[in-house]
């Protein structure tokens, strides 16, 4: 009852995130303890399994479907054999999230497959500045990398949305974020 009120039907069909952001509970010192402080526990759920799920979710929803992993450009075999079974077998609309790195990694055959049912990609930006980018965990990406990946995905039909965290604890809050802002309206002006 209270699933089919939510705007989005999230799923994750991966644990853990090679990522260390500072700001994810996957890179949080409780999920390090567990797996070990120099590692990460990548985990593709069985396909079967998410079909399973999306079955139910479906019951409540024509929607466009949120599979929330940031890493979901992840292994392409297993990415290829999802995206078809759940075009044959569910077949609603999806919303997936993602990172430059790993936009930038997908075959065009993984996205062209992919547009046949995911329809907005949304892409984490997080900051602009470097220095709020190291503090989130994320001194890999920059803005030009960011700029790449989206224009990556647009080439192929993918409606992107641009993600950012405001009010970060840094010397002038107002300053980052407007920052940010202005970085991403380069990017992807519209996409915000």
């Amino acid at each position: 009852p209270r699933f089919k009120k939510r705007y989005r039907k999230v799923m994750l069909s991966v644990t853990g995130c090679p990522w260390t952001c500072t700001y994810c509970s996957s890179a949080s010192p409780v999920t390090r303890k567990l797996y070990g402080k120099a590692s990460c526990h990548l985990k593709h759920r069985s396909i079967d399994d998410i079909i399973s799920e999306a079955r139910l979710i479906k019951k409540f929803t024509h929607e466009v479907e949120w599979v929330d992993d940031d890493v979901f450009f992840g292994d392409p075999d297993w990415l290829k054999a999802f995206y078809r079974k759940w075009i044959d077998e569910i077949g609603i609309p999806m919303y997936v999230s993602t990172v430059s790195v790993s936009a930038l990694k997908a075959s065009p055959q993984l996205l062209k497959l992919m547009r046949r049912v995911v329809h907005v990609v949304g892409l984490g930006v997080q900051a602009i500045d470097p220095t709020s980018l190291k503090l989130l965990g994320r001194a890999w990406d920059n803005e030009q990398q960011i700029k790449e990946a989206y224009d990556y995905l647009v080439s192929f039909g993918f409606k992107v949305n641009l993600q950012c965290i405001i009010g970060l604890p840094v010397d002038d809050p107002v300053r980052d974020a407007l920052k940010t802002i202005e970085g991403m309206k380069r990017i992807g002006a519209g996409s915000i």
